[in-house]
């Protein structure tokens, strides 16, 4: 009786990592090479950023995705090592329009400064680093279908 109960919650488990995974919102690294993407202002910066410079957030969340960990560790390496280590970097925080326009400031700040404190961890010094929250002010894609609420939930690393 103990075996099969066993092989119930072992069965039961493994659906359940199953559905959580395919259900996540998913920004698969995609082996780019890392450059420089400079930008002389702030307006407008949502379009054109390289893929390999967002990363996305579930809802309500600011704990970066697990698959995201390899992009970021191309990031740090790139800024802390590479081609951009005499570069600053502003990392922009964006939410979907659930919630009011302070409670999305505040969490579009926390996706930000999870992305720095990663970096920070990695070894990036953090007064390269800027951090501003957009909220749900600069979606990347308007609306409110599922597509654009999830798209909108990202951080966003431009070079200074």
């Amino acid at each position: 009786m103990k075996f099969n109960n066993r092989i119930n919650i072992v069965i039961f488990c493994i659906l359940v990592a199953f559905i959580i995974n395919g259900c996540t919102n998913k920004n698969i690294y995609k082996g780019h090479t890392l450059n420089p993407y400079a930008h002389e202002s702030t307006e407008d910066i949502s379009e054109d950023i390289p893929e390999q410079y967002i990363f996305n957030f579930n809802f309500d969340s600011s704990a970066i995705l697990i698959e995201d960990y390899k992009k970021l560790d191309a990031v740090a390496t790139y800024y802390i090592y590479g081609d951009g280590k005499d570069n600053d970097i502003i990392i922009y925080g964006h939410t979907d329009q659930v919630g009011t326009s302070s409670y999305n400031l505040a969490l579009g700040e926390k996706r930000a400064n999870s992305i720095k404190n990663y970096l920070v961890n990695k070894g990036m010094n953090p007064e390269r680093m800027k951090v501003i929250s957009f909220g749900f002010e600069k979606p990347a894609i308007s609306g409110s279908t599922k597509e654009a609420r999830t798209a909108n939930r990202r951080v966003q690393i431009v070079t200074k």
